[in-house]
């Protein structure tokens, strides 16, 4: 287990008190998320797909209050992992990541602007943590 990533049930003291649940079937990705947040004091825990971030949630291994979704992963799409997690964790914040267009995401989906917190990926170091800080409000 690489140090610099903690995955499920591994966690560091916030400075700001929130928890940040990563979701992306890419390692890279989580791990570059999980270096950037963990450095501003986020408490982060990173996991491959929707089944996993259900269960860290359902067993209380890390309770979030904010997760970062891929849009696209090979079990379950991004949207469907944040509906299931919101059902156990209500008060849950959301955000989707995608290398796709969000008019055009948001379009495929049947969305509106007001339902989907979205970033672009790539995304630079301050859009991520703008995004985050988006998402704390």
């Amino acid at each position: 287990m690489n140090p610099q990533a903690p995955e499920h049930g591994q966690t560091e003291p916030s400075k700001n008190g929130a928890a940040v649940l990563v979701i992306d079937d890419t390692p890279a990705i989580r791990t570059l998320i999980s270096r950037i947040l963990r450095a501003e004091g986020y408490s982060v825990s990173c996991v491959e797909g929707g089944a996993q971030a259900l269960a860290v949630v359902k067993t209380e291994t890390f309770i979030p209050q904010i997760a970062l979704i891929d849009l696209t992963m090979p079990e379950q799409n991004g949207l469907d992992v944040a509906n299931a997690l919101q059902a156990h964790l209500p008060n849950l914040r959301a955000g989707i990541m995608s290398g796709f267009d969000r008019d055009d995401t948001l379009r495929a989906y049947g969305l509106n602007t007001d339902e989907l917190a979205f970033l672009a990926k790539p995304f630079s170091r301050n859009q991520l943590l703008s995004f985050v800080d988006e998402l704390s409000l």
